[in-house]
């Protein structure tokens, strides 16, 4: 072989070696360090069971939210009859408030909750709130325990950063987060 072609040859099997590496770096990366395919429970159709023993470590709530568009409720809303939600979400399965719909626009407002099934002995918590870009009320069990901005139309306020809140619970816990956002290319809850 001569001298061109070798050096030709050379550099198409690094460039392939260097893909390849990067490819198993990636396909590990999506494996052991996703939020979105950790293995554990997982919820459905807005409810997660972590009784029996697998409440204790850590758990990506991502699976299943209910999704109530266009509306802020808040704990009171729940009675009877109840608010049915029009679909169940993956946090991080659509970047804005549109859920996949394109009649529906980026920006606005919804409300997104989960049951989660605990221990009937009462334990600690906490709950991580990541960077949510909008504003938003976070209730635990009917209380609320964090509000950033304000996500009122009539005053909106976007606020930014992420916030860890600790309560304590038992049985079922009903999350709910009512969300606004009117500004940014990602509105509601996106991871």
């Amino acid at each position: 072989m001569s001298g061109p072609a070798r050096r030709i040859l050379t550099t198409a099997l690094t460039v392939l070696g260097a893909l390849a590496a990067a490819l198993l770096v990636f396909l590990s990366l999506y494996r052991w360090d996703n939020k979105y395919t950790q293995p554990g429970p997982k919820a459905l159709a807005g409810l997660l069971y972590l009784d029996g023993g697998q409440a204790e470590g850590l758990h990506f709530l991502t699976s299943e939210w209910e999704y109530y568009p266009d509306v802020l409720l808040a704990p009171g809303d729940f009675g009877v009859p109840a608010p049915q939600p029009e679909q169940y979400v993956f946090i991080g399965g659509y970047s804005n408030f549109s859920a996949g719909q394109a009649q529906r626009g980026p920006h606005g407002q919804a409300s997104y909750r989960l049951t989660v099934r605990l221990p009937e002995q009462p334990r600690a918590y906490a709950l991580l709130m990541p960077d949510v870009y909008c504003a938003y009320r976070l209730y635990v069990n009917g209380r609320l325990l964090l509000e950033m901005g304000a996500p009122e139309a009539d005053g909106y306020t976007p606020r930014l950063g992420e916030r860890t809140v600790a309560f304590e619970a038992s049985g079922s816990v009903e999350i709910l987060l009512a969300v606004a956002g009117r500004e940014y290319i990602t509105a509601g809850l996106t991871h």
